[in-house]
């Protein structure tokens, strides 16, 4: 028994031995404000993104960046493999929150509480490559805001106010909470948008008008209310509608009967992005192939929620060069959209209703 006792303790040791040697030792903290890249893999709106979708906290490394810390081209991972997904550039197709230079408000969810002594933030150059993984020279290496923590234990919800520099288009914060009783920090990558990633020509987005004439060419309607639009008339004689007039993100985009409700009223404001509820038409986890499903989300500048219209009535995602189509050409109420291949069926023409 003794000989066994002690086979078991020797087999345990070497078990803790093996989960230690690869993985932080215990979860810590991950950047919600601006949403990072990690934060919008464990909220399920980035797809692919791996083990980092179950652990958006555990992005740790060692301290003292730019001199240390991870290697240039896996500073949102953390040198991380499992967490790798972070590095990809994804050709500007990460979720990204909307950003004006000047005060800002920031924050950190702590699932560990560390004695700690400062977050930092740092932001890319003017004129940075978006479509290479993070290198210390795309960022301006000195932070544009650092708060000391002198050392003591910050609150489970850590918020802070910025004052953000001014830069145009999309750009990359970092921030770095270090902690003051190890040698380690957590590194956290925020993609935003200032302004928005392309200039908008100011010009509505164009969608085929049905009446008496036949088909012409209208608007939709300009307007930021919520309840101010222009129904959206699938070929089958269905509406685009939000189901349950639910606004919030996820909510399902669906073919229904045309009722003129709020969950109808679809505008454009002229930057490629399509609005109803006050949120945006999104392509699920930013999907570009067949069958992504189509829904509604905060309004964040990527393209999964850049469309146009053609002149033959599709409603054209543009990164996914796909159409927004109602599932199996079904035309019963409640059937889900999604995107697919432009096919020049009714069930994905869209033209105005009035």
């Amino acid at each position: 028994m003794k000989h066994r006792a002690k086979a078991i303790t020797v087999m345990l040791a070497a078990t803790a031995g093996l989960l230690t040697a690869g993985t932080p030792a215990f979860a810590h903290g991950f950047a919600d404000s601006p949403t990072s890249r990690a934060t919008f893999c464990q909220q399920g709106h980035a797809g692919d993104c791996g083990q980092i979708r179950y652990e958006p906290q555990s992005v740790e490394a060692a301290k003292g960046f730019p001199a240390a810390g991870p290697a240039d081209g896996q500073i949102c991972s953390g040198g991380h493999p499992q967490f790798a997904a972070l590095d990809d550039p994804r050709n500007g197709l990460w979720p990204a929150t909307k950003v004006e230079p000047g005060s800002f408000g920031v924050g950190w969810h702590m699932t560990a509480q560390h004695r700690s002594t400062k977050i930092e933030y740092f932001i890319t150059k003017d004129g940075w490559d978006p479509n290479r993984p993070l290198q210390r020279s795309a960022l301006e290496l000195l932070p544009f805001h650092t708060a000391d923590l002198g050392g003591n234990q910050p609150p489970a919800k850590w918020t802070d106010t910025v004052n953000l520099p001014r830069r145009n288009g999309r750009h990359l914060i970092l921030s770095i909470w270090t902690i003051a009783d190890t040698a380690n920090a957590f590194y956290q990558c925020a993609d935003v948008i200032f302004g928005d990633k392309r200039p908008s020509t100011g010009e509505p987005l164009t969608v085929p008008k049905n009446d008496q004439e036949g088909t012409q060419y209208g608007t939709l309607t300009q307007s930021s209310g919520a309840t101010v639009g222009t129904p959206l008339r699938g070929g089958q004689g269905k509406c685009l509608d939000v189901a349950g007039s639910n606004s919030a993100d996820g909510a399902v985009v669906q073919l229904f009967d045309c009722n003129q409700t709020a969950a109808q009223q679809w505008q454009a404001p002229g930057d490629g992005s399509v609005h109803a509820l006050g949120k945006c038409l999104d392509a699920r986890y930013s999907g570009r192939k067949n069958g992504t499903r189509v829904q509604l989300w905060t309004c964040n500048g990527t393209g999964a929620q850049k469309w146009h219209f053609t002149q033959s009535g599709d409603l054209v995602n543009d990164p996914a060069d796909k159409c927004l189509d109602v599932i199996d050409k079904k035309t019963a109420n409640w059937t889900p959209t999604q995107l697919w291949d432009c096919a020049g069926s009714a069930n994905q023409k869209w033209q105005q209703q009035h």
